[in-house]
């Protein structure tokens, strides 16, 4: 089963919910950029980003995407969500 959310599911309740051990789910959960999300976004160098595609796999006009968790602190989340 795969859950897809945007902001308001991305809470503690609802993560530990989706990422229980007996719990098979696969997931996309969006959430509020904080100033500590928007401080390691403009850390990561240019040379790291990547092109976005919609899901067609077409790239998406002027959209890009980096990976972020190594910058953040996510300790207070789920395992499966570091």
């Amino acid at each position: 089963m795969l859950f897809r959310t945007d902001s308001g599911g991305g809470t503690h309740e609802f993560l530990n919910w989706l990422t229980a051990e007996h719990r098979r789910a696969k997931y996309s959960v969006g959430f509020t950029i904080t100033e500590d999300i928007q401080n390691a976004i403009l850390q990561v160098p240019k040379n790291l980003w990547e092109q976005a595609y919609d899901a067609d796999r077409i790239p998406r006009d002027a959209a890009w995407v980096a990976e972020v968790t190594v910058l953040t602190d996510l300790s207070a989340w789920p395992k499966a969500c570091a």
